[in-house]
């Protein structure tokens, strides 16, 4: 099942089965070997529950994928998003500075995470790689400062 701004079928490429199969264009929906999925929006897969929380990589769809989601994003009980950003969104004509000002409109700011000394500070927005994006900045930081620790190869975090 894919995201997307409406229900429906979204043709993916089948490229040697790697992490940079995507979305088709127009133009490549011509001779890109690809399957067809079924997609839905982020409010109907979230429709009987909130995260507080969500994680947002699909390769430069991800503006799509937030269309789907206006109630989602309006929601008290959504603190943040990881969201990657980099050149990929240019195939569907979107740019750093649309994505910015849709999170910036729903009250989500750019924050830096520091794992090692859990802590937050404002940064700017990533457009090549993931942001964390902060609505509740104040029920965030308690949340990374108060977490149990755990060891991730050896290094607590």
């Amino acid at each position: 099942m894919g995201v997307g701004k409406e229900d429906g079928m979204l043709r993916f490429s089948n490229v040697s089965e790697n992490c940079l199969n995507h979305v088709l264009t127009a133009e490549e929906k011509v001779n890109t070997p690809c399957i067809e999925i079924p997609t839905t929006t982020l409010n109907n897969a979230f429709k009987d529950q909130t995260p507080s929380i969500m994680k947002i990589d699909i390769e430069g769809f991800e503006w799509f994928a937030l269309q789907g989601a206006d109630k989602l994003l309006h929601s008290s009980t959504l603190h943040a998003i990881i969201l990657e950003f980099n050149e990929h969104a240019k195939r569907y004509g979107i740019t750093s500075d649309m994505m910015e000002k849709k999170l910036l409109e729903f009250g989500f700011r750019p924050y830096a995470y520091s794992p090692e000394k859990r802590t937050l500070c404002k940064t700017t927005f990533n457009t090549n790689g993931n942001t964390l994006w902060v609505r509740h900045e104040d029920i965030v930081r308690e949340a990374v400062t108060s977490s149990p620790v755990f060891s991730v190869y050896g290094h607590c975090l």
